[in-house]
């Protein structure tokens, strides 16, 4: 049966209608859907499985059809160094649709291992076998691999709608924070909430009481996303975008009030994957805030915008008839404090260990893409791509830390520098979440930063490749030219 969603309604239509007649806006029409993670446009359930297409997803597929003919792309001038720089991730797809295709069958019955549409649960473990969790997760892997390519060109291309797509995706960050805010209002003051609009992917566990955040139950925001830990990662790379935008490009009040706000979200999110995650984000805001006055301004200005929104909510609290305390000690402790040795707790170390025993167990090889799963995506890329697909990962941050060297060398221009430092930040922020306890390589956000920011630091890099003329359906300039230092710097290093 398919089911078109109430988000499909709105979504659908304005897709296909830029699709049709303004192509170029996929790309931040795509940004802006990336973070509708519970949602789906279209449901599709045979039997009892289901499948919901995400709204990112829909986007990237739009992007991925109009951009070999609506000229969005000039793959004849930028697709060869987008590729030459992507070989990384062409590694990580083609071995994982080799590992996942073989190596099930390889090791069947050999391995015990958490299988991926059983959540982790040491009680779910089973004995590893070829299943449907591998080609859907090879057919995701590859897909995206073609998507970072087809979006990295487009930026290249145009690199001032990579600019803007940053900028909508602050904007879109910006109301994802309001919606989590707002599941507060909603449970407190007894205000409608969308649910169904939100959280109508039937694919996705959702938490289901998502916005009952101080009442009896004590459940924690999730905003646009399906369970608070996801929405926990995603605010931790927010809170970096923002800092790395404003410490390292150009100054921004209002950058800095939505890290003061994005801060004050992870008191509702209650997750404990993203306090850990926070600690670790702090630490690397540290470095900045110590060695940079610019970055001293932004802390006071996030600071005080933390005490602003801190004071909003006692006030919401109090008009509630008293709750602080009780949100302090109890939920505090039983979302937080007490984890470290609830079931789950040791069900996620239990993975963790099981995968690097399945790592060692095959050699290296690991025991299948879309295998097995576990509590951190290290391990669970470890576990099920191997050395191969650490490898990858590894020769791909370095590619892209040297990339953006010479893009920083290249141009003094404020804005291209904030985007530049903004996509590293949401990368590092929601990749240090993503190694405590959001173990999602197929996040279709971490994809479309990736691919804006190789595309758009390649352009910078190598202005040259970079479309002066305006596009048949919109208008674009070129970056400025390089520093005469860096003339000689090759984009696809």
């Amino acid at each position: 049966m398919i089911e078109v969603t109430q988000m499909g309604y709105l979504v659908l239509p304005i897709t296909v209608g830029l699709l049709l007649f303004r192509p170029v806006l996929l790309l931040p029409w795509g940004t802006a859907l990336c973070v509708f993670h519970a949602a789906a446009v279209i449901n599709v359930t045979v039997g009892e499985s289901g499948f919901g297409l995400q709204p990112g997803y829909l986007g990237a597929l739009a992007i991925c059809v109009s951009a070999p003919f609506s000229g969005i792309a000039d793959f004849r001038r930028h697709l060869r160094p987008v590729m030459r720089f992507l070989a990384p991730v062409y590694l990580l797809a083609g071995y994982a649709a080799v590992s996942g295709l073989v190596l099930p069958h390889v090791f069947a019955d050999k391995l015990m291992i958490f299988p991926p549409r059983e959540g982790i649960d040491i009680l779910s473990m089973a004995p590893l076998g070829f299943s449907q969790s591998n080609v859907t997760q090879i057919a995701y892997i590859c897909f995206l691999a073609v998507f970072a390519t087809v979006l990295g060109v487009a930026t290249r291309t145009h690199p001032d709608w990579g600019v803007r797509c940053v900028k909508v995706f602050f904007a879109v960050g910006a109301g994802v924070m309001a919606l989590a805010f707002y599941q507060i209002a909603a449970q407190q003051l007894g205000l409608p909430y969308p649910f169904d609009f939100f959280n109508s992917n039937v694919s996705v566990a959702h938490d289901i009481s998502a916005f009952m955040i101080f009442g009896d139950t004590g459940r924690r925001a999730s905003g646009s996303f399906a369970e608070p830990s996801v929405l926990a990662c995603y605010a931790t790379g927010l809170l970096l975008a923002t800092t790395f935008a404003v410490t390292g490009g150009r100054p921004s009040p209002r950058l800095s009030l939505l890290a003061g706000v994005v801060l004050l979200s992870f008191f509702l999110i209650l997750s404990t994957t993203g306090f850990v995650s926070l600690a670790v984000a702090l630490i690397v805001l540290g470095r900045r805030v110590i060695h940079s006055p610019r970055a001293r301004r932004w802390a006071l200005v996030a600071l005080v915008a933390t005490i602003l929104a801190t004071a909003t909510i006692v006030v919401v609290l109090a008009l509630q008839g008293g709750g602080i305390s009780e949100f302090l000690a109890t939920r505090l402790e039983e979302h937080v404090l007490a984890k470290g040795t609830s079931d789950s707790v040791v069900s996620r170390w239990a993975s963790d260990v099981n995968s690097l025993v399945c790592l060692v167990t095959t050699a290296g090889l690991g025991v299948g893409w879309g295998s097995t799963r576990s509590s951190s995506f290290v391990t669970n890329l470890l576990a099920n791509g191997g050395a191969v697909g650490g490898i990858a990962v590894l020769w791909l941050a370095l590619r892209v830390s040297r990339l953006l060297v010479a893009a920083r060398q290249a141009t003094s221009d404020g804005e291209v520098l904030a985007a530049l430092e903004g996509t590293k930040g949401c990368l590092i922020g929601m990749l240090i979440a993503a190694t405590v306890g959001v173990p999602d390589a197929t996040n279709i956000i971490l994809w479309y930063t990736l691919a804006i920011m190789v595309g758009l630091a390649q352009a910078t890099a190598s202005p040259a490749g970079a479309t002066a003329a305006p596009a048949p359906d919109g208008a674009f300039r070129s970056l400025p030219p390089p520093a005469a230092h860096t003339a000689g710097v090759v984009s696809g290093s």
